[in-house]
């Protein structure tokens, strides 16, 4: 899991091999001006694409937590805020959902008693990024009365 500002995000070139691609679509694109929804980032093909995400960022008890496979994402917040949570694989969270190869998803129960997620506050200008051994919980209210609509773009990066 990585948090940073966008002005760093060139230092993690080496990631991921469409990493470069999905920062130059994010710097000459007007993402603000995109539907909700999936759209193809030129160039990238079956390994990188792009979901723009509009929402009210969920309470609490909406927590879903969740990993991927096939793809990483880059997360980066464009307008408005989000609590994530997240976790290491290792520490084997139950299942609630087996992986879905057609998602690249597999789901968790929020963790129980003795779990120790870590929880981040995601602001403009930050990104984050997981990978496939991150368990992660995003688009979460920082607290119960912060309904701010959020606008982020979520670049899906292919790992194998």
């Amino acid at each position: 899991m990585i948090l940073d500002r966008l002005e760093h995000a060139d230092a993690y070139a080496a990631l991921l091999s469409t990493w470069g691609k999905a920062l130059a679509h994010l710097r000459e694109t007007d993402l603000l001006a995109l539907a909700h929804g999936r759209h193809e980032v030129p160039g990238g093909g079956k390994d990188l694409f792009l979901i723009l995400d509009r929402f009210t960022p969920r309470t609490d008890a909406g927590q879903v937590w969740e990993s991927h496979q096939d793809y990483a994402d880059l997360q980066v917040m464009l307008q408005g805020r989000e609590r994530q949570g997240w976790l290491p694989r290792s520490s084997e969270p139950a299942i609630k959902t087996p992986y879905d190869r057609e998602r690249d998803a597999e789901f968790y129960h929020p963790p129980g008693p003795g779990a120790s997620p870590h929880w981040l506050i995601l602001r403009e200008g930050y990104f984050t990024v997981y990978l496939p051994n991150d368990v992660h919980a995003p688009s979460l209210r920082i607290d119960d009365s912060d309904d701010t609509p959020v606008v982020k773009a979520v670049y899906k990066l292919a790992v194998g």
